[in-house]
């Protein structure tokens, strides 16, 4: 089946959301190739990063290794497609500061980026003073499946407060991604259990973009019940990783 024959099964469940690809990959070689096979298709692509500390966000050692964020983007530069492809880059990583105080932001001003929930960032007192030197990139959160949507109201109320104490109103994510799979590897069983948190979720971030990402394949979207479907359909963007690598 071909691409766009894939993307218009999707389409067919999904017919307001945009469809972006995702990779998840250990090889320069496959990368390359998969994006000259998405150029016709699209105009965005997301990256998965993943670090090995990311078992402290999924509880498990089931997860693939990947290039990192210089790879991805040397690949989206062999393959000069830099121009046309937006890359949003998934930073599967419980200390994603790290990753991203370490990046060019003249180089990579026009990426976006990803960042968990659950990540152990968050629980750390001076998280909002060390996220606020990214205002100006395209940032926003994932919610694995299992992830408390409280957690996400409470680190806004705690972000609204810190800056109205300086008289200031400041965005703290662009859009948020709800993740329908358990994240680090492509293939995992489809879960779609916090796509019920999306209205809530809608409510805490209205003027966020909301995607959704994991196991995104026409037998997962036709096992749906009319409650999940109507949620589902509601998303700006669906990330699609594995349905469209496989024939």
């Amino acid at each position: 089946m071909s691409i766009q024959e894939k993307i218009e099964n999707i389409k067919n469940f999904l017919p307001k959301s945009k469809i972006v690809p995702s990779i998840l990959s250990d090889d320069s070689d496959f990368v390359e190739h998969e994006l000259l096979r998405y150029m016709d298709y699209f105009d965005e692509i997301e990256f998965d990063v993943v670090t090995q500390d990311f078992t402290k966000i999924v509880n498990t050692k089931q997860f693939d290794t990947t290039l990192s964020i210089n790879e991805y983007s040397e690949a989206l530069l062999e393959t000069e497609l830099s121009s046309t492809i937006k890359p949003y880059f998934h930073l599967m990583s419980n200390n994603f500061l790290e990753l991203l105080e370490a990046i060019d932001p003249i180089a990579f001003a026009n990426a976006g980026f990803i960042v968990h929930l659950d990540s152990s960032i968050f629980s750390n007192s001076s998280w909002i003073q060390k996220f606020s030197r990214f205002d100006d990139w395209e940032i926003g959160i994932a919610l694995n499946p299992d992830s408390d949507v409280e957690k996400l109201r409470e680190i806004k109320t705690k972000w609204n407060e810190f800056w109205h104490g300086y008289g200031e109103t400041r965005k703290l994510f662009d859009f948020v991604q709800v993740m329908t799979v358990e994240p680090g590897a492509q293939g995992k069983e489809f879960t779609p259990s916090q796509l019920r948190n999306i209205p809530t979720i809608k409510e805490l971030f209205k003027e966020a973009i909301i995607k959704v990402d994991g196991g995104i394949n026409l037998q997962n979207l036709t096992s749906l019940s009319n409650g999940e479907l109507d949620a589902m359909k509601s998303v700006n963007v669906a990330i699609v990783g594995s349905y469209f690598q496989t024939n």
